[in-house]
């Protein structure tokens, strides 16, 4: 064959060869970018860990300097020096909590529950025949929580410093113990016997003063069992015919309730906790072993170290905008529910304020309106209950009831609070044979005195309704 016609092919080869090297260079080029903008990235976020992380510490160092506490076990200052066991309530207590704790009185105590608890309008004849009997089985435990009541203080020791892990089994505890008093109250004003119920009213509110602690749970267990006994006085001015004596006995017993320092506390201590997640997230051993429930890990593994090293400046400008806005809310604490939505403090207003990437933040701050509300609705509750022994006690002196709040005051010399949800005097109505006293409650307006049907819908709508004497 004729070699002059053979293909050709040196042609495709340099081509081939020219787009093997086109795609080389594209690749350098390629790779080159990446590792140009991966240098870069690192820059960037080196120097954004070192300036949101001084940011942050700044943050911290402000708050030392005022003496408020930055870390959990600070919150052991603000929780009170622990007592001995001679002089310690909580010891005794405890006896009770394990009597109570035994499964024969399980029955007993939520009988007894079912009287001093919340929808008091829907107890049967029933109900009240079985909370007789079964306090005929809590005489042990109301011995033991009188001798604790005379006791000078109350201390439940906490490990602050565990954090999130801190047990805080006596809660639990406290409200169950609280419904006993509340319910030997509720009974003592049944069978008329003023003094008795008065007492048992007493030890209900001794029992929330073992709640200062310096967290939100605290306060809201507090909050609780404050309303069992606020609960039981209303009973009392319902059934008991109150001498003016009486009546100033539990005017003054509830006066000495004062929420609002507690609010303080607690919001300091929520801080600290805060700064303690924010801890927890920059730390990823700490973080592994938190979630897992494990003691914290020495060697996190890698996948840990570096989810931690890459989210560190996210978690730095999350901790920034937390603490800010919790400093907001500690400024604020003294400001009623009814006025937050004028000065920006509503759940709202604080989620429009908070920044997408503040995950922390926007979990915690929206919690804090509601504590406010719920703190406020107490405060309610126990100063409408304040005028409604106001009253009781102006019928004994003068023989029938005034006009208005407004003769209580004038007349008797009993100054009154005001209503927290309008800071204005309760709604007064006598009636022919009594009459009611409420406030407007969360939602600021005057329904007329209707109260919502269960006490939990309180938040929502209707009004606090504090008495209906007739």
């Amino acid at each position: 064959m004729n070699e002059s016609i053979r293909p050709d092919t040196t042609g495709p080869r340099r081509m081939a060869r020219r787009a093997a090297q086109c795609v080389r260079r594209n690749w350098v080029r390629i790779t080159k970018g990446i590792l140009v903008t991966l240098i870069v990235l690192a820059v960037i976020h080196g120097i954004a860990t070192v300036i949101l992380g001084r940011r942050y510490e700044a943050e911290l160092n402000r708050i030392r300097a005022r003496g408020q506490p930055v870390e959990m076990a600070d919150l052991a200052k603000l929780a009170g020096e622990p007592v001995p066991d001679a002089e310690n309530a909580a010891a005794v207590f405890r006896k009770a909590f394990s009597m109570i704790e035994e499964p024969s009185m399980s029955k007993d105590l939520d009988a007894l529950d079912r009287l001093a608890g919340p929808g008091r309008e829907n107890r049967t004849p029933k109900v009240w025949s079985d909370a007789a009997a079964a306090a005929k089985r809590f005489d042990g435990v109301m011995r033991l929580m009188e001798q604790g009541a005379r006791m000078p203080a109350c201390y439940f020791p906490i490990k602050w410093e565990d954090g999130a892990s801190a047990q805080l089994p006596d809660y639990a505890m406290l409200r169950q113990l609280a419904r006993v008093p509340a319910a030997f109250a509720d009974l003592a004003a049944r069978d008329g016997k003023c003094d008795d119920a008065l007492r048992y009213i007493g030890l209900s509110f001794r029992l929330a003063e073992c709640t200062r602690d310096p967290l939100l749970v605290g306060l809201l267990v507090r909050i609780a069992l404050v309303r069992f006994g606020t609960g039981a006085v209303c009973e009392l001015v319902e059934r008991c015919g109150l001498s003016e004596v009486q009546a100033r006995r539990a005017f003054d017993l509830l006066g000495s309730i004062d929420l609002e320092p507690q609010q303080v506390s607690a919001l300091l201590g929520e801080r600290a906790f805060g700064i303690w997640m924010a801890d927890v997230a920059n730390r990823p051993g700490v973080r592994a072993a938190v979630e897992a429930g494990a003691p914290v890990a020495r060697r996190p593994g890698l996948r840990a170290r570096i989810g931690a090293y890459f989210s560190r400046p996210f978690t730095y400008a999350d901790g920034i905008c937390y603490l800010r806005l919790m400093e907001k809310e500690i400024d604020s604490a003294h400001v009623p529910f009814r006025e937050l939505g004028t000065k920006g403090l509503d759940a709202d207003s604080l989620e429009k304020e908070t920044p997408f990437y503040a995950t922390m933040a926007r979990t915690l701050i929206p919690v804090f309106p509601r504590v406010r509300m719920q703190t406020d609705t107490c405060i309610a509750e126990t100063a409408g209950a304040r005028a409604a022994l106001a009253l009781i006690a102006y019928k004994d002196h003068f023989g029938s009831y005034p006009g208005s709040l407004a003769e209580v005051t004038t007349k008797l010399g009993w100054k009154l609070p005001e209503d927290p949800f309008s800071g204005k005097d309760f709604i007064y109505k006598p009636q022919a044979k009594g009459f009611i006293v409420y406030s407007i409650g969360p939602n600021l307006k005057d329904d007329g005195g209707v109260a919502p049907r269960e006490r939990d819908n309180i938040e929502t709508k209707g009004d606090i309704v504090i008495s209906r004497n007739r």
